[in-house]
C-alpha cells in the first residue's frame, strides 16, 4: 500500500478561505520572512503579496490593508513581484508561496467581486487585466474548493474538520 507523506491538500486557497473567517487571528498572524525579526509584514516581498492575493477574494481591500499595514495592490513598484507570482516571468519567487494557478484564480475572483460591487480596481488588478493570464483564468473552472486528497496521514478527526471547513461540494 502506497502512503502519502506530503500533499498539497488542502490547498493554500482552501486554507485562505477558511482563515478569512478566523477574524481573531487576523491582526496577529505573520508569514513574512523579511519582517519576521520585527514581527511585521514588510509589505514589499513576494510572500507578503502572495498572502494578500490569496486572501483577497475573501476579505475586503480595506481589511487587507489594515492587516498588512500597506496597500500593496496600489503600489506600482510591486508589478515585477506580481509578474513572478502569476507567471509572466519564468522564475518563481524563492519563497514559500502557493501555485501560480492559485494566485491567478484568486486575482480573477477578486477582480470580479470588486467590479460587481462597482469598486475601483487597484493598480495591480488594472495591470493584471491586460495580461494573458487574466483571459486564461477568467472563465477557468475553480477546482480549489472541491479538492481533498483522501490518501494522507491526517488523523480522521482532523480530516473531518478540513473537509467540513475547507471544501465545498
Amino acid at each position: 500500500m502506497r502512503r502519502t507523506f506530503y500533499t498539497r491538500e488542502p490547498s493554500e486557497f482552501q486554507i485562505a478561505r477558511y482563515f478569512a473567517g478566523c477574524t481573531e487571528y487576523h491582526d496577529i498572524f505573520r508569514s513574512c520572512n523579511v519582517g519576521s525579526k520585527e514581527d511585521v509584514w514588510c509589505g514589499h516581498c513576494p510572500k507578503c503579496l502572495f498572502v494578500f492575493f490569496i486572501l483577497s477574494p475573501f476579505l475586503s481591500h480595506e481589511r487587507l490593508c489594515e492587516i498588512f499595514g500597506a496597500d500593496m495592490v496600489n503600489d506600482a513598484s510591486m508589478i515585477p513581484v506580481m509578474e513572478q507570482l502569476v507567471g509572466v516571468v519564468e522564475e518563481k519567487p524563492f519563497e514559500c508561496v502557493g501555485s501560480r494557478e492559485e494566485v491567478n484564480t484568486a486575482i480573477c475572483m477578486t477582480i470580479q467581486r470588486l467590479e460587481e460591487a462597482g469598486e475601483k480596481l487597484p493598480v495591480l488588478f488594472e495591470y493584471y487585466k491586460q495580461l494573458a493570464q487574466y483571459q486564461e483564468y477568467l472563465h477557468k473552472e475553480n477546482h480549489f474548493f472541491t479538492g481533498y486528497e483522501e490518501e494522507n496521514l491526517l488523523p480522521e478527526r482532523f480530516a473531518e474538520i478540513v473537509r467540513k471547513n475547507c471544501c465545498m461540494a
